[in-house]
């Protein structure tokens, strides 16, 4: 729950436009979130840090990617009555103030996920009780391709758990430690699509203030979800 984000009183951006990108050459006109959706769309990203690790793919035309789940599966998490008992715990792959992410295995549908387990008594011992619950309010709201979407929320007597996309390409921080320093092409890629998802937040009345490479995964297809809690 490092990460800050709180309400605007009035709509921070403009929704998402409607215009996609193409592959022809853009006009002196394409401007703003239009340029970036032009860019992600038509980047050469074969050069990406990514790359090496997955097999990085950008299909003609390309406007906005799949979130990454099938609709049969997400629905089987938003109908579902869940317990940590329908999840295979694998490993531990980060830790915070109040609790640790879990990498977890869906059994039903052996699907992998991120949970975020936060220990009720350090919650209300570091009151953050509120905090608690607008971060789960907030996760609810989103569903953006460009971040990582909250699949499904449950409790016991000892901890929250927040079940969360896994984005297994881990930080950018890591990929750009790595490279040295990105490409052109690929700055300009991950900057299109931090663009695209801060378009999104905005226009749901959102100011995230935690943005850094850090909070920047890289998905298994190659495009950027940025953590939103």
């Amino acid at each position: 729950m490092g990460n800050e984000h709180s309400r605007a009183a009035s709509h921070a951006g403009a929704g998402p436009e409607d215009n996609a990108g193409t592959d022809s050459a853009p006009s002196p006109a394409v401007s703003g979130t239009g340029l970036a959706r032009y860019t992600v769309a038509t980047a050469p990203v074969a050069g990406s840090p990514a790359a090496a690790v997955f097999s990085l793919h950008l299909p003609p035309g390309l406007v906005v990617p799949a979130a990454g789940i099938s609709p049969e599966i997400l629905k089987q998490y938003r109908t579902s009555t869940l317990s940590l008992a329908d999840f295979t715990l694998k490993r531990t792959l980060g830790t915070g103030s109040f609790g640790r992410v879990m990498l977890a295995q869906h059994k039903a549908t052996k699907h992998w996920v991120a949970i975020k387990v936060l220990r009720k008594d350090k919650v209300v011992k570091m009151k953050q009780v509120e905090h608690a619950k607008y971060e789960k309010q907030i996760l609810d709201e989103i569903k953006c391709p460009f971040v990582v979407n909250l699949l499904a929320f449950f409790q016991d007597a000892k901890n929250l758990y927040l079940v969360l996309e896994y984005v297994r390409g881990g930080e950018m921080f890591t990929h750009l430690r790595k490279a040295g320093r990105f490409t052109d092409e690929v700055a300009k890629f991950y900057a299109a699509e931090v663009v695209l998802a801060w378009e999104y937040i905005h226009s749901r009345s959102i100011i995230y203030r935690d943005l850094k490479p850090e909070n920047l995964l890289i998905n298994a297809d190659g495009h950027l979800k940025a953590r939103a809690a």
